[in-house]
């Protein structure tokens, strides 16, 4: 695979996780919301209750794990490339390099990915031991 090949797949890729990301946020805006309304209905989640985790939870958690291997998948695949901007951005666009410029500060930053946030864990009754109420 060329070089240029292989940027663009990085590129790609971080778009993939770019847009996992959003769902992601909007996953989480979704069970606030959620949360909210059943609150104020007098409603309760009954997978939730049955299993300490709801929908949105499961969903959310899937999607945070998703970004993290993209993640990885772009950081792994730019050390493979074993990047030299001197030599190896040549044939690419002044806007491709301004893009593989801003991942590399993004990825190789030390600060933690803005998804990073686990999913909450919920006890059931069951799991404290005590009996659920019926």
């Amino acid at each position: 695979m060329k070089i240029q090949d292989a940027r663009r797949v990085v590129v790609e890729t971080t778009a993939t996780r770019d847009k996992a990301e959003a769902l992601l946020e909007a996953l989480r805006r979704a069970r606030r919301e959620s949360d909210r309304q059943m609150k104020a209905l007098g409603l309760c989640d009954k997978l939730q209750e049955a299993t300490g985790r709801s929908l949105y939870d499961n969903a959310i958690e899937s999607t945070r794990r998703m970004v993290d291997t993209l993640n990885r998948c772009v950081r792994n695949a730019k050390k493979d490339l074993d990047i030299d901007l001197d030599q190896d951005l040549q044939g690419l666009s002044e806007a491709e390099i301004a893009e593989l410029r801003e991942l590399d500060a993004e990825i190789f930053r030390e600060e933690p990915a803005r998804h990073g946030q686990r999913a909450p864990q919920f006890e059931t009754a069951e799991r404290r031991g005590t009996p659920a109420s019926p």
